[in-house]
């Protein structure tokens, strides 16, 4: 039943699931710090680094939408809205902190470990070894130390999570002649 003659809504399961929305987020990012691999941005504008990163979030979810992973209905306009805030928020955040590390360059993106060329292994108390898999969201790459990013469009796990720990080792697997200086969680939740 209807009220006011209005249109009933879609069913809620065509919503992006957080899988899908995490996806929209890496491949967007991806893109856009892709252009500037081992390098700093062309400029530290916000405005101009805002059109860049709002045609390369557009150009994903056409992607998305013409994959059918995503669907154009009613609710649509506002999980883009939340996601696209996120977004820049991290721009924000992104071009102020690269004043701060200026050392620092986008190494790697996306870049897979416990494969043929990476291979990551630990030892259980028994000396049975654990091999890790997994990908890097970010590695940043100073003269002498590594910084590990990885993209949550959810919340940041706490203290206790393993991965950061994991991804710091493997990087160190990839770099082993440089210091890690760190890790950290950013979180793109609105």
């Amino acid at each position: 039943y209807n009220i006011w003659q209005q249109q009933a809504f879609g069913d809620c399961d065509e919503l992006p699931d957080p899988a899908t929305k995490g996806s929209l987020v890496h491949d967007t990012l991806a893109i856009f710090v892709g252009r500037y691999l081992k390098s700093k941005p062309i400029n530290d504008d916000y405005a101009t680094n805002l059109a860049l990163l709002k045609a390369d979030y557009e150009q994903v979810v056409a992607s998305y939408m013409q994959k059918g992973k995503l669907v154009d209905n009613e609710f649509w306009p506002s999980e883009s809205e939340g996601i696209w805030r996120g977004l820049c928020w991290w721009l924000y955040f992104e071009l102020k902190e690269q004043k701060t590390w200026t050392d620092f360059k986008p190494m790697a993106l996306e870049r897979a470990f416990g494969y043929k060329d990476v291979t990551v292994k630990l030892n259980t108390a028994e000396n049975m070894p654990v091999y890790l898999k997994g990908r890097v969201d970010r590695i940043d790459v100073s003269d002498k130390q590594i910084f590990i990013t990885d993209y949550k469009s959810g919340k940041a796990p706490g203290d206790d999570d393993l991965q950061m720990p994991f991804y710091l080792l493997a990087a160190h697997t990839m770099y082993p002649d440089k210091e890690i200086a760190g890790g950290d969680f950013v979180s793109l939740k609105e």
